[in-house]
């Protein structure tokens, strides 16, 4: 995917008039020449992070605009070598696993005749797992920080692979009693919310059949939003958790063009799209790509107008078809950002650069279709904020004799995890004071207030 390197030729050269031998060499080092009719293009050219290749095929291609040539070819011949020992061409990645979820892993190699496999879990061998992917069961909180690596057996050698780490992030809600709760049952756009453009409370067709805010309806061109004033008055808002019901679906065949959500203190009167609108918080969830610099389908966060983070993903995660999927977004109080959207964990513990609390101003949710379209619906708004400022470092860990004492002030619950940065549970019972003995596995510990 990088540009290795470019030179320019004579047009004389590349517009020969006759056929002229093209001569193309990769050698196992990653060392490239290239040489076309009489002219030496390239010589030695390392191309860097280069591996052996696996499962490639032989491309030719050429266009005409609004000029033209012939470009044809003959006589092609392609040659290699397959070395003797096998490699990995292919590490296993990282995986973001929401709880619930089962995680994928997979290995490729640079000649897989003759090859076995085998996966192991910290370590252990897990029985039956000889293929080159490898599928584990639905995953759990406690198996955050899980490590999953593979052995590969050729005919003349063995080798390693990385340890994938699978972080397994819980599916989070907004509480009991959120400070905003909106179903929409009363077929009114509620008491500090207004819509824009196209955007409307329909009696119908929410979850469970219920009334629901339609950004847009399956047709094209629409545009349409749903703005809600923070119903915390100039306190500032230092986390909040955001979640919500979406149907994106009963479109044309290839959905356009998404929707965003959005938290800023200048989000204006009108409709947006899914770019979202002001200088806070937007998170875009685009199911086209209109074929810029863009990796659409992708959900994308930008925060005070600087692109943080974008995930690509295909279409089927983004849409979902006649039903609802819940939406989780969380900001916690240290600057960093959750998100989960249906069954997919998409990011956890994301460091929104420079952050700073939220001041007053508005919620917000738009949606735009255009020469393809989408349903763009919204049911079911819970919102958790808390206003309450930081009171600096509360936890305090000292020793006495063989045990550890965790103590701190103003109550909450104590939470405890294996691995940074998430998985976090409570710890049952716990109050300030709280004895763990010196010998019990290491933890990291937190009060959540």
């Amino acid at each position: 995917g990088q540009l290795v390197a470019t030179k320019s030729v004579p047009l004389a050269l590349v517009n020969s008039g006759t056929y002229q031998p093209f001569l193309f060499r990769v050698k196992e080092s990653g060392i490239v020449d290239l040489a076309f009719g009489d002219a030496v293009v390239f010589m030695g050219l390392q191309v860097p992070g280069y591996v052996p290749m696996s499962n490639v095929k032989l491309a030719l291609y050429a266009r005409t605009g609004g000029a033209n040539a012939s470009y044809w070819f003959d006589n092609v011949r392609l040659g290699y070598t397959i070395p003797a020992t096998v490699s990995i061409t292919g590490e296993p990645a990282d995986a973001l696993i929401l709880e619930g979820q089962p995680g994928t892993f997979q290995v490729l190699v640079s000649n897989p005749q003759g090859v076995t496999y085998q996966w192991r879990r910290n370590g252990v061998t897990i029985a039956g797992a000889t293929r080159t992917t490898y599928t584990t069961p639905a995953l759990s909180v406690s198996d955050d920080g899980t490590g999953y690596s593979v052995e590969v057996k050729g005919p003349g050698n063995t080798v390693y692979s990385r340890v994938a780490i699978a972080s397994v992030m819980a599916k989070f809600d907004a509480g009991a009693s959120p400070a905003v709760s909106l179903d929409f049952n009363d077929t009114s756009v509620p008491a500090g919310g207004a819509v824009f453009g196209s955007a409307y409370v329909s009696g119908s067709g929410g979850v469970n059949g219920s009334p629901l805010m339609v950004l847009t309806d399956a047709v094209n061109s629409q545009s349409g939003s749903f703005l809600l004033n923070t119903p915390t008055g100039v306190a500032p808002i230092h986390d909040f958790t955001a979640t919500w019901m979406v149907r994106v679906g009963g479109g044309t065949a290839t959905p356009a063009d998404g929707f965003s959500f959005v938290l800023g203190p200048d989000i204006g009167d009108g409709s947006f799209d899914n770019n979202g609108t002001g200088s806070g918080l937007v998170v875009s969830f685009d199911t086209y790509d209109n074929g810029t610099t863009e990796v659409a389908p992708e959900i994308s966060i930008r925060y005070r107008s600087a692109d943080v983070a974008t995930r690509p993903f295909d279409i089927s995660v983004l849409e979902t078809g006649d039903g609802f999927e819940q939406v989780g977004v969380r900001v916690n109080r240290n600057g960093t950002l959750d998100l989960y959207y249906g069954d997919t964990a998409v990011y956890r513990g994301l460091v929104l650069p420079g952050y700073t609390p939220f001041a007053a101003g508005r919620f917000g949710w738009g949606a735009s279709t255009g020469g393809l379209n989408d349903n763009h619906w919204v049911d079911d708004i819970k919102i958790a904020i808390n206003t309450q400022a930081a009171v600096g470092p509360t936890l305090v860990i000292t020793r006495s004799g063989g045990n550890v004492v965790l103590t701190w002030p103003g109550g909450g619950t104590l939470e405890s995890t294996i691995a940074l940065p998430g998985g976090w549970t409570a710890v049952a019972g716990a109050t300030s004071g709280y004895t763990v003995p010196a010998s019990a596995s290491a933890r990291f510990y937190r009060v959540r207030q």
